[in-house]
């Protein structure tokens, strides 16, 4: 399905990532940091294949930065450090997020019963009290996941001496 467009994500292991043969993967998230080396390079090769770019993002906390290092030295490239967006920026992405999909939701028809119940629902709430409350339930839909990175058993250290 994700080779003929019907998925747009899609997520697999570092046994799968090696079986993998997709192109026009433009991006590649890393939640953790591979065992070996030779994992995070088959992980990345599924992007920018038959002469296109494509980018890869791995999250590291600050402890892991040593096993970056090693990565970017077995494959002779340095890796580009972002911050971590800041609580403004991702609320402020969130609140753009919500106005985009309203807007979205805005431009298709509703059904003739929910006119109804939204007719009944402002007559006896204050407009801008009644979008908050339906706002913040959609917010809070959204909150419900939480997403923890988790260490896992860091990269073999190479001898220096070879």
């Amino acid at each position: 399905k994700f080779k003929n467009d019907q998925i747009d994500i899609l997520v697999a292991t570092d046994v799968a990532a090696r079986g993998l043969d997709i192109s026009g993967v433009s991006h590649v998230y890393n939640f953790d940091i591979p065992q070996d080396t030779e994992s995070y390079t088959h992980r990345i090769g599924r992007t920018g294949r038959a002469g296109k770019e494509g980018i890869a993002v791995t999250f590291v906390n600050p402890i892991e930065m040593d096993y970056i290092r090693q990565i970017e030295d077995v494959n002779n490239r340095r890796m580009k450090a972002l911050r971590p967006p800041h609580r403004k920026e991702v609320l402020k992405a969130r609140e753009d997020d919500i106005k985009d999909r309203v807007q979205n939701w805005m431009s298709r028809e509703n059904e003739p019963r929910l006119q109804r119940i939204s007719s009944e629902l402002l007559k006896e709430y204050d407009s801008t009290e009644l979008v908050a409350s339906l706002l913040q339930e959609l917010v809070e839909a959204n909150d419900e996941v939480e997403v923890q990175l988790t260490f896992e058993k860091p990269l073999a250290r190479k001898n220096r001496s070879n």
